[in-house]
């Protein structure tokens, strides 16, 4: 039995979506695979180009025709850095920022706090090198007869 493919309007959108290469890749592989074919269910393995194809085909089969009802992107970016066209996303902020905008007097407590600390080390280390250099320069030998 030959197939016939047939596209929802729904599916038409979702390839209007996609960037014209990508549509034009979906539609070519539909045309080739698809149309005239003997057995529409052998090509629904989804393993195309080593293992991944970046598409799904929502697709219903009746008697002598296939009707596409949707495309959707198959394979997302493991990093979440570009959306399904390959654009890049716009990058969240900080979760440091987040969280001072959310809790400023705990993120201005935190501040006082580091910076007291900053404080006390360096006039400890200060104090200590004063010392040292004040032990040197009257040191024994130092001294007049």
């Amino acid at each position: 039995m030959r197939y016939t493919v047939e596209y929802t309007p729904r599916a038409v959108e979702d390839l209007k979506k996609l960037t014209p290469q990508a549509a034009n890749l979906v539609y070519s592989w539909t045309e080739k695979n698809l149309v005239d074919c003997q057995d529409p269910r052998a090509q629904g393995s989804g393993r195309k180009r080593g293992g991944r194809w970046p598409y799904r085909l929502v697709c219903e089969i009746e008697e002598a025709r296939i009707v596409v009802l949707a495309v959707t992107s198959g394979v997302e970016d493991p990093s979440g850095t570009y959306d399904r066209r390959g654009r890049a996303k716009r990058r969240a902020p900080s979760v440091f920022l987040k969280s001072t905008a959310r809790q400023p007097v705990k993120a201005a407590a935190l501040l006082i706090v580091t910076a007291l600390l900053t404080f006390a080390f360096v006039s400890r280390g200060a104090e200590w090198l004063l010392l040292t250099q004040a032990a040197i320069f009257w040191a024994p030998s130092r001294r007049p007869a």
